[in-house]
């Protein structure tokens, strides 16, 4: 009776405990709303894929859970590509207006169930009601992991590495031309490459050798020596040219300051042989001047002259003393001729004179 009774205890406690296990697996996985599906309201989240999204999944606003999700199905089952419909249960007492969208990553490498995280839409906006859809962005897992500024420098990065390969392409098949070996002999040839690197180093080489081998010779070598000796000898000819040319360029200075000094003084007689001009000048200006007022006092005497007034006037205009001085001057020559008569008389011994 002792044992019956025991073992009924235990099948009760196991009953017990298998009841709240199923209770605790019903609370986490499906736990959300769990009472209270008639105080929350569903809404559709439209992803193009919803990897790692599951029911149960965790859905939140500013980090504080407000749903979760409470199943997830295609769009049309007949065509995949139309997407992911995810369809949230929200709490009733959150109000998400219209305009909001949702988002999500993928889980970091395959594990993990990262929450659905919903940004409200302009907050004068209607709340949403049941059954409306909002839509949905899957974030990529390097997204979560790396700083999308981060990913966009890369991506910035990479762009530029690939144009400046491109750039370099055309050098670098250039320089592969350049460096290409080709011989000079094959260079040469009518219709043959052109010459390159190659070619040119090796036509160096060939004339390096060549100029070893003439600077090898013993004659040669002579004929240098003796071209050197004579680079010397004019090396102290030219020392000795330069020092008359010193002493020419010294004697040239003195010749210079003479011919200084000689222009000097030409340029003091020149200063004085101006002074005397202009002195002559201002002389023969006076003389000029004085010439010309005596011609104007002149002018002036003639012309009352020709008038008649003064002594000078009267006497020439004055018809009587014409006349008379007509009549003596003609008498003086009658008496002048007489006079010569007299002379030659006196000269044929016809006259006597005692004396």
């Amino acid at each position: 009776m002792h044992e019956t009774r025991r073992n009924i205890l235990v099948g009760v406690f196991v009953l017990f405990g298998l009841g709240a296990m199923a209770a605790l697996v019903v609370l986490f996985g499906q736990g959300y709303g769990f009472g209270l599906r008639s105080a929350a309201y569903l809404i559709d989240v439209r992803f193009d894929h919803a990897a790692g999204v599951k029911e149960g999944t965790l859905v939140n606003i500013g980090g504080i859970e407000v749903g979760r999700v409470d199943h997830v199905e295609f769009v049309d089952a007949e065509h995949f590509e139309q997407g992911v419909n995810v369809t949230v249960r929200i709490d009733e007492k959150y109000k998400i207006p219209q305009g909001s969208i949702a988002r999500t990553s993928e889980p970091g490498l395959g594990m993990g169930r990262p929450p659905i995280t919903i940004v409200p839409g302009p907050a004068g906006n209607p709340a949403l009601t049941s059954g409306a859809v909002i839509p949905g962005r899957m974030s990529a897992m390097t997204e979560s992991l790396i700083p999308q500024g981060v990913i966009s420098t890369f991506d910035r990065t990479a762009t530029q590495l690939g144009e400046a390969a491109a750039a370099l392409k055309p050098v670098l098949e250039d320089m592969h031309e350049l460096m290409q070996a080709r011989s000079p002999a094959g260079v040469d040839q009518p219709g043959g490459p052109q010459g390159n690197l190659s070619s040119a180093m090796a036509r160096l080489d060939t004339a390096i050798k060549g100029i070893n081998a003439v600077l090898a010779d013993a004659e040669t070598q002579n004929k240098l020596r003796a071209t050197v000796d004579n680079l010397h000898k004019i090396s102290e000819d030219g020392k000795a040219l330069a020092g008359d040319l010193k002493t020419a360029a010294a004697d040239i200075k003195d010749v210079s300051s003479g011919a200084k000094e000689l222009v000097g003084k030409v340029g003091g007689a020149v200063d004085r042989t101006d002074q005397r001009i202009d002195e002559l000048s201002r002389s023969l200006r006076t003389s000029i001047e004085q010439a010309s007022e005596f011609l104007t006092q002149l002018n002036s005497i003639a012309s009352k002259a020709n008038r008649g007034e003064g002594t000078i006037g009267k006497l020439v205009t004055d018809d009587r003393l014409y006349e008379a001085m007509t009549v003596s001057f003609r008498r003086l020559g009658e008496t002048v001729e007489e006079f010569k008569l007299l002379i030659k008389d006196w000269q044929q011994g016809k006259i006597k004179i005692g004396l």
